[in-house]
């Protein structure tokens, strides 16, 4: 049996900011997911924090992932993307389910390099 899907995705460049456009969010929400199946939310910008979202039982820990991204949406509802990152070693299905639980709070999702 084979599976073929489509994801959508952009990649991050100084080139995606055009002069004249809508003013950049006051901040920009980076998610890294990390090889012990834990995510960091790093925000930056005019605010700055940082938070490790443990593993739930060995495995990505979605809901909470969901729930933070809910709480910095309803902070800064300005904000429509998400930098995505990921370790090495973390599958591209991991990347692909993050993706998907992120779009559900924020629409686009940027993938960066670490």
């Amino acid at each position: 049996f084979l599976s073929i899907g489509f994801f959508e995705a952009a990649t991050i460049g100084p080139e995606d900011r055009e002069p004249g456009k809508e003013p950049p969010p006051s901040v920009e929400i980076t998610v890294t997911l990390r090889k012990d199946f834990t995510y960091l939310v790093k925000v930056t910008g005019k605010a700055s924090r940082e938070r490790r979202l443990e593993a739930a039982s060995g495995v990505w820990n979605h809901d909470t992932l969901s729930e933070e991204l809910a709480s910095l949406k309803k902070t800064w509802p300005e904000v429509t993307s998400v930098a995505l990152l990921a370790d090495n070693g973390v599958t591209y299905k991991s990347i692909i389910e993050s993706m998907e639980r992120i779009r559900k709070q924020i629409p686009h999702v940027l993938l960066g390099e670490l």
